[in-house]
């Protein structure tokens, strides 16, 4: 049997219970700082800025379009040029947020075609390799006006190893894959830190306040083990240091790679297709991006050994959740 709704109006509330009372005076009591995130500090607020806002206008254009992918747009009900364009500005926000948005200026004594190689990246990894070589066309980033990487040297912050241990992931195994990297933003006397995962011509940089890349060009990032037979594939490197830690690995059990982002998944491609691996497992998230890569791969890779791994994480975003919740 269903509940019928209840209303009150505010001169005629029911009075508080004791317990209800007792929770208001227990949250009055708490000091002004309590939670899991610190104040922000004046140099931050005063870098602070009102967000714009922003409606794109319209611009009518005449467009020629595959026959099937017309049909497929108007098979879906109405509105199917508003369909197409909301496609496109995910295309565009995923290729440039992604991948170009948050770059450095150029690392010191580095060209802008200059790759990263292991011993300059201070963790021995592997980065970019034969999926990574510059494409035919390809223009180098315009990195004027965004993040400027100052060092990269061995971890040992404890704020740094702290977000690890809240991330569940071994601090044991990291010093192998990361760096703690120095960094700040153009016009700012302010510099910051955070952890350094090696991504092509920088870093993946992750902490507490912050997400995003410091390099002047991002790539997947390749591992190469003993067991030539199996590739393990992650969309990010906390999945990829998740699945070391959940597995009681200091390295993967297989060839791994780390996508740095969906948007490079085409980069990834002759990995998948190489002839040596007969297994191949997909750790991707469990969003529309994750769901486009996984079936990209699935779609495009001539071989039949890949293995979407999600079906052990339906109900989390992606491995890294899963593994945290697990170990609450």
């Amino acid at each position: 049997m269903s509940k019928k709704p209840v209303s009150h109006t505010l001169d005629a509330l029911p009075p508080l219970t004791v317990a209800q009372k007792q929770h208001l005076e227990d949250l009055a009591a708490l000091p002004d700082h309590t939670g899991d995130m610190p104040e922000l500090i004046v140099a931050q607020l005063s870098e602070m800025k009102p967000a714009a806002l922003y409606r794109p206008f319209k611009k009518q254009i005449t467009a020629r379009v595959d026959a099937d992918v017309l049909a497929w747009l108007k098979s879906q009900g109405k509105g199917y040029q508003s369909r197409m364009n909301a496609i496109l500005r995910r295309e565009m926000l995923a290729a440039r947020t992604e991948v170009l948005d948050v770059v450095s200026g150029p690392l010191p004594h580095k060209t802008a075609s200059h790759r990263l190689s292991s011993a300059e990246n201070g963790t021995g990894v592997q980065v970019g390799g034969e999926a990574g070589n510059k494409f035919a066309g390809q223009k180098d980033k315009d990195v004027s006006g965004a993040l400027i990487l100052i060092s990269a040297s061995p971890l040992q912050h404890p704020a740094l190893l702290q977000y690890l241990q809240k991330r569940k992931i071994d601090t044991d195994i990291v010093s192998k894959y990361l760096s703690q990297i120095e960094y700040k933003p153009p016009q700012s006397a302010k510099n910051c830190f955070a952890l350094g995962y090696p991504a092509g011509d920088g870093f993946e940089a992750r902490s507490a306040h912050f997400k995003g890349f410091v390099g002047i060009g991002k790539d997947v990032t390749f591992h190469k083990c003993t067991n030539q037979t199996k590739l393990v594939i992650f969309e990010g490197f906390m999945d990829f240091l998740s699945y070391l830690t959940m597995k009681n690995l200091t390295e993967p059990d297989g060839d791994a790679l780390v996508l740095n982002s969906t948007a490079l998944k085409t980069r990834a491609l002759p990995y998948l297709e190489n002839p040596q691996y007969q297994e191949i497992q997909l750790f991707l998230g469990n969003d529309e991006p994750g769901n486009i890569c996984a079936a990209y791969f699935l779609d495009t890779a001539k071989t039949a050994n890949i293995t979407d791994m999600r079906s052990h994480y339906p109900k989390h975003n992606d491995l890294n959740e899963w593994h945290c919740d697990r170990n609450q």
